[in-house]
């Protein structure tokens, strides 16, 4: 960088100003025909340097301009490798420590390249990822259908009312509607945290039957929140057809259902068993076992079958002879 005596307005020549900024010669041009920087024009003592100048207190002013305060949440997620929305919640509940400061005009989250390396190295996000690669039946962006949101700063809550390839919907309880893309920029979080429980491995479902509600504070919303807390979505097939809501819930123990859920998950059953007890209330699939030889090439046609359908072998059996005892 040139120097002068204190007494002079210092000058950069347009290599040195590339230098400064970490930017390409041609690039400084550009600022320069979109008036972003502005050369000094005939300046006595430079006419024989065949170069264009630039002050340096400006051009010292143009780069606090142009340099991020910190990583973007955006580069942060690509860096680490997750999604957008699976980031934010980290920084929300203060886990990676990010400021909001204003760049260009625009006030938004940024992180500093220490505090970034110091969460990819935690234990937290190791199990973040260990976590998503075991479970399978996680939907779009670690978001779940009928999952509960909540706004901290205006207390409003959310819920995720459609989830498909075709579409995806939250709705408010202000009914207002928006995609599930924009759940962390329009300030929402889970209202519950997803507790981990490993998958049951004991056979079979029981099955049960709702009107889907509109109302995202319905009764029926508030057991799937339950059951999400409890047993975890990875325990629980949801789905929705014809206006109607399907759960298969796998075998299990509740120590701490209320009778009122009790009661709205007896309601809906159509196959299985849900059973109060005095110490709490089993969930249990009604399965017995029947063993059966088949030929090796109609097993093979029925894993071929049940895989295209994302059943199991014994969902399918099961469908199949249920089909065919009803003919």
């Amino acid at each position: 960088m040139t120097d002068h005596n204190n007494s002079e307005e210092e000058y950069m020549t347009t290599d040195e100003v590339a230098l400064f900024l970490n930017r390409s010669k041609g690039t400084i041009y550009n600022y320069v025909k979109e008036k972003l920087l502005t050369p000094v024009a005939d300046h006595p003592k430079w006419k024989m340097r065949k170069t264009t100048l630039f002050k340096k207190t400006e051009v010292e002013q143009f780069r606090e301009k142009i340099t991020k305060p910190g990583i973007t949440t955006l580069e942060a997620a690509k860096e680490l490798g997750i999604e957008y929305t699976a980031l934010m919640p980290f920084i929300y509940n203060g886990t990676l420590q990010a400021d909001r400061k204003i760049f260009q005009g625009k006030e938004r989250h940024f992180i500093e390249k220490e505090e970034l390396s110091k969460f990819k190295n935690s234990e937290v996000f190791r199990n973040f990822l260990e976590k998503k690669k075991k479970n399978k039946r996680v939907t779009q962006d670690g978001w779940i259908l009928f999952q509960s949101l909540i706004n901290l700063e205006s207390n409003v809550m959310a819920r995720i009312m459609e989830l498909n390839e075709n579409q995806s919907l939250v709705i408010t309880e202000d009914d207002e509607q928006f995609p599930i893309e924009e759940i962390v920029q329009r300030g929402f979080m889970a209202q519950h945290p997803i507790t981990d429980m490993p998958y049951i491995t004991r056979k079979g479902y029981a099955k049960f039957k709702f009107f889907k509600p509109y109302n995202i504070h319905s009764d029926i919303f508030q057991v799937i929140d339950y059951l999400y807390q409890v047993i975890t979505h990875k325990n629980i097939k949801v789905v929705v057809e014809h206006g109607f809501i399907y759960l298969d819930i796998k075998p299990v123990f509740l120590e701490d259902m209320s009778h009122d859920f009790f009661s709205i998950l007896n309601s809906g059953l159509y196959e299985g068993k849900v059973e109060q007890q005095p110490s709490g209330v089993s969930i249990d699939s009604d399965l017995e076992p029947l063993y059966l030889n088949v030929p090796s090439h109609l097993k093979q046609l029925i894993k071929e079958k049940a895989k295209k359908e994302n059943k199991t072998i014994e969902e399918l059996s099961i469908q199949a002879l249920i089909k065919g005892l009803n003919n």
